[in-house]
């Protein structure tokens, strides 16, 4: 298709929601809140399957980060951690493959997790983050409406947030 698509990976449709705003076509979001279990291996299969045959212009990202996160070392120690990591590393490798692989294509991708999670020390990731134009930007969820409630009163929340990408306008 010569329309310029876009897809979501571990991403609820978020960004589909608003591509129309930039020129772009939302195709498919695969998440679970969409029905997509992707620790299921045929299900991984159909996204690089729909990767291959869409190849959408731009690729969000955005595995789950609990077991990367900068509270994960205070869960260590319990029942289903380890597993839990386990089950975060392989996607998020799945993922840096996704993001290479377009970049390999001359397509446009964006990765999000929070700037303060383990996962950006992870040497694949850091290989990625080290290819020609990639940037790390680091955005705080509050300019996008991140809050909580706090004694009856909305308060917005600082959640310091990075966004890898090679697409120059998410860059700005």
């Amino acid at each position: 298709s010569s329309r310029k698509q876009i897809m979501e990976v571990f991403c609820p449709p978020r960004f589909s929601a608003l591509a129309h705003k930039f020129g772009l076509h939302p195709s498919i979001a695969f998440d679970l809140h969409t029905g997509w279990d992707l620790n299921d291996t045929q299900s991984v299969e159909y996204v690089w399957k729909c990767i291959m045959d869409i190849r959408p212009a731009m690729l969000f990202t955005s595995p789950r980060c609990s077991s990367f996160c900068t509270f994960a070392k205070w869960n260590e120690h319990k029942p289903g951690f380890q597993s839990s990591r386990e089950e975060g590393m392989r996607h998020l490798k799945e993922c840096i493959a996704m993001r290479k692989h377009q970049h390999a294509q001359g397509r446009y991708f964006c990765h999000e997790h929070p700037l303060n999670a383990s996962s950006w020390q992870l040497e694949f990731v850091e290989e990625l983050m080290a290819l020609e134009g990639v940037v790390l930007i680091r955005c705080d969820q509050c300019m996008f409406g991140q809050g909580t409630w706090h004694n009856g009163e909305w308060k917005h929340a600082l959640k310091p947030t990075g966004f890898l990408t090679n697409c120059p306008g998410v860059a700005k």
